[in-house]
């Protein structure tokens, strides 16, 4: 017969893990101060816990990881308080770590609204991101307001946690200072300006061979980006070339190659006289004018 004190007993493993309720961790308490036998089992379980978590290598995201991330908080619309949807907001669990730093897909940013959608950050929903970044959420209502948005959430939850995760200084043993992770940061950055200027605008159109882009720009900020889902990946010889088009022609605006379902790129130069961006396949190394037929064109006004 399962005795009350072998009942607690089998709880002394989640104790030394500290995975129980009030209650329950209340009942234990009072357990070990009468038993030294439990005592010392707990204190063997949480010393071997230590080394098992010791003993694992930690894992190191990469740069690119986290300025994704960071663009994807940034480019994510939210709703004011006033707009705040009358539902609870969504549950999603944290997402596994990637263990293959080298490897890590750019986070979706591409999943952006059309020019039809409020999908400016207001000042309000930008401080609810912050206090969630900062652990210092004060209310249900800001926690929800900070994650809502119109499209699938999966992406923007995990988001928010692994930001937590690098804001709160938790990424072990390590400091980004590669030319890598300045890069992309400084690309993170960029965007992020980009889409809370006021004067920003959006279109989207199909890419011919399949996939979506989305044109983001700014006539103040004389800057734009192209943000991709479900792009094609290239063979080895051939990249994408992005091009500023105008009355004068067409001009270079970067290349790349697609690595994942979802990409973005901050075009290089400057918007100017430009109408439109297209985007064409090219040979390695790009060309000074398109050789082949864009596959996508997005006019910019």
């Amino acid at each position: 017969m399962v005795t009350e004190r072998d009942e607690l007993h089998l709880l002394t493993g989640a104790y030394a893990l500290n995975a129980l309720d009030e209650s329950e961790r209340a009942a234990v308490d009072g357990y070990l101060a009468e038993s030294e036998e439990a005592r010392t089992e707990v204190t063997e379980l949480s010393d071997t816990a230590v080394m098992l978590g010791l003993a694992s290598p930690p894992v190191t995201p990469s740069p690119e990881f986290k300025a994704n991330l960071m663009a994807l908080i940034s480019t994510t619309p939210q709703l004011g308080s006033g707009r705040a949807p009358h539902a609870e907001a969504p549950h999603a669990e944290a997402p596994h770590a990637e263990t293959d730093a080298a490897v890590t897909p750019l986070v979706a940013v591409a999943l952006l609204p059309t020019a039809e959608a409020d999908a400016v950050p207001t000042s309000e929903d930008q401080a609810s991101i912050r206090e969630i970044a900062a652990g210092t959420t004060r209310s249900a209502e800001a926690r929800a307001q900070a994650r809502w948005y119109r499209r699938p959430m999966t992406m923007l939850l995990a988001a928010a946690a692994a930001v937590a995760l690098f804001a709160g200084g938790a990424v072990v043993g390590q400091q980004f200072t590669d030319a890598n992770y300045q890069n992309a940061m400084a690309q993170a950055a960029s965007l992020a300006e980009l889409t809370a200027a006021p004067d920003v605008e959006r279109s989207e159109s199909s890419v011919s061979g399949g996939g979506t882009a989305t044109l983001v720009w700014s006539e103040s900020l004389q800057r734009s980006a192209m943000m991709f889902d479900s792009l094609p990946e290239l063979t080895g010889d051939l990249v994408y070339q992005l091009w500023y088009i105008g009355d004068a022609g067409a001009v270079s605006a970067g290349t790349f190659s697609a690595s994942s379902e979802q990409e973005w790129r901050i075009l290089e130069g400057s918007i100017g006289e430009a109408s439109a961006v297209g985007m064409s396949v090219e040979p390695q190394g790009g060309s000074a004018q398109p050789t082949t037929t864009p596959i996508v064109v997005i006019e910019d006004a």
